[in-house]
């Protein structure tokens, strides 16, 4: 019996058996090499995308330190802030600030700062704050009237807190028409300094 095929078909089983062989060989010695190789380009791809990304980030640079200075000089020069250059003065122009709205907006004949006090926050800010602590009597109305414009103030910003309002008794003489309510008006008025050049 002969186990062997035939000439025709041995030359055929060769070729088979060789392109099998070199197939094996690849798959062993040679695909990692390939696929190592592909995995290494993807990261160089992706390191020069970084790249670029990063030196079109630098690149942006002066001009975006150009427009936070610009910024910087804006906001030094923000008519929200009080222009004075300490705390003192500041609660100073607060008051006075205070005293001009209620002549604008009230009867300064019946409204009326009573009292009032600087608090200084010992806690550090970027914006130093100024706290006046004020107690006015007022009417309603001119009470309303005042607290809006406080509010509404923008040339310096100016904000309200911790607003308690406490009606005051009033006597009324025999005859005499009943006298308007009065109220005990009491507020923290804040603003905030400009801040210094170093700070901003």
């Amino acid at each position: 019996m002969d186990l062997l095929p035939k000439t025709d078909n041995r030359k055929s089983l060769a070729f088979l058996l060789l392109g099998v062989a070199l197939l094996l060989i690849y798959w062993v010695g040679f695909r990692w090499f390939f696929v190592a190789h592909a995995e290494l380009s993807e990261q160089l791809d992706g390191l020069q995308q970084s790249e670029a990304r990063f030196l079109a980030t630098v690149a942006e640079r002066p001009r975006i330190q150009s427009q936070i200075d610009q910024l910087q000089r804006q906001e030094q020069n923000s008519a929200m802030f009080l222009s004075d250059d300490n705390f003192s003065l500041g609660a100073a122009s607060l008051i006075r600030r205070l005293k001009q709205l209620i002549s604008l907006h009230a009867d300064e004949q019946t409204c009326q700062v009573v009292s009032n006090s600087n608090v200084q926050s010992r806690e550090p800010e970027r914006f130093e704050r100024v706290t006046v602590k004020v107690r006015m009597r007022c009417g309603l109305e001119d009470t309303v009237s005042i607290l809006y414009a406080i509010e509404s103030a923008a040339s310096p910003m100016m904000l309200l807190d911790d607003v308690s309002l406490y009606r005051q008794q009033v006597r009324r003489r025999n005859g005499a028409p009943e006298p308007a309510p009065v109220l005990d008006v009491r507020f923290d008025l804040i603003a905030y300094l400009r801040p210094s050049g170093g700070d901003a």
